[in-house]
C-alpha cells in the first residue's frame, strides 16, 4: 500500500484507515482513525470514540510512515500556485528603483502582494519556511506573518532566483520597509548638512 496525501485525497466516510500524523514536528503512525465529515476520530482506550488532536498529513489502508518531506514539498508546489493565481500580487521589474531599493540584485525576484485570506497568510507562511528552515513544520522558527496582516501590503523578495530555486525568503510588512528606506535616506540628510 501507498500512502496518499491529505490534501490530495481522502479515504472513503467512516472507512477505517492508518494515518500519518505530526507531533512535536515528527511524523507517527502508529493510530488508525476515520473521517467523518472533516474531522478524524479514533478509538480511546476504553473504546469510546474521540476526535483525534494531531493533524493528519497522510492516511494508507493499513500498512509505514509518509515522509514528512514529501508531504513539505507536495504543500510548498501547491503554495506557489495558491500564490500566483489567488494572492493579489505584483512583481516588481528588475529595472525599477523599487527593485534596485528593495533588493540590491537584478537576480532576486521582489513581490508586492496583499494578503486578504487567512489561507494567503498561511500559504506564504509555509513558503517561507520551507525555504529558509526546510519545512513547514520548523517549530523553533516563528512565522513572519499573522492574521493581523490580512489585507496589508508585503513586500518578498527572493534571494538570487524565484520561489522554487531562491537560496532565502525575506518578508517585510510594505509601510515598515518604505520607513527604513526614507529613515535611512534622512539621515544621510541630516549627516550632510
Amino acid at each position: 500500500m501507498s500512502w496518499e496525501l491529505t490534501d490530495c485525497t481522502l479515504p472513503n466516510e467512516k472507512e477505517k484507515v492508518q494515518v500519518t500524523y505530526l507531533k512535536n514536528n515528527k511524523e507517527y503512525c502508529d493510530v488508525f482513525a476515520v473521517l467523518v465529515g472533516s474531522e478524524w476520530y479514533t478509538e480511546d482506550t476504553d473504546g469510546s470514540i474521540i476526535p483525534f488532536k494531531y493533524k493528519v498529513i497522510a492516511w494508507q489502508y493499513p500498512c509505514s510512515p509518509c515522509a514528512l518531506e514529501e508531504f513539505d514539498k507536495n504543500r510548498f508546489e501547491m503554495n506557489i500556485e495558491h500564490f500566483r493565481q489567488y494572492i493579489k500580487h505584483k512583481e516588481l521589474d528588475f529595472n525599477s528603483e523599487a527593485h534596485r531599493i528593495l533588493s540590491g540584485s537584478v537576480s532576486d525576484t521582489v513581490y508586492i502582494a496583499k494578503p486578504t485570506l487567512q489561507v494567503d497568510i498561511n500559504a506564504i507562511n509555509e513558503l517561507y519556511l520551507y525555504t529558509n528552515c526546510g519545512s513547514i513544520h520548523d517549530v523553533d522558527t516563528e512565522p513572519p506573518l499573522t492574521q493581523k496582516d490580512i489585507g496589508s501590503l508585503i513586500v518578498i523578495v527572493c534571494d538570487m532566483n524565484d520561489f522554487r530555486d531562491c537560496e532565502y525568503i525575506r518578508i517585510e510588512k510594505y509601510d515598515k520597509a518604505v520607513r527604513k528606506i526614507t529613515e535611512e535616506l534622512n539621515s544621510y540628510k541630516d549627516i550632510l548638512k
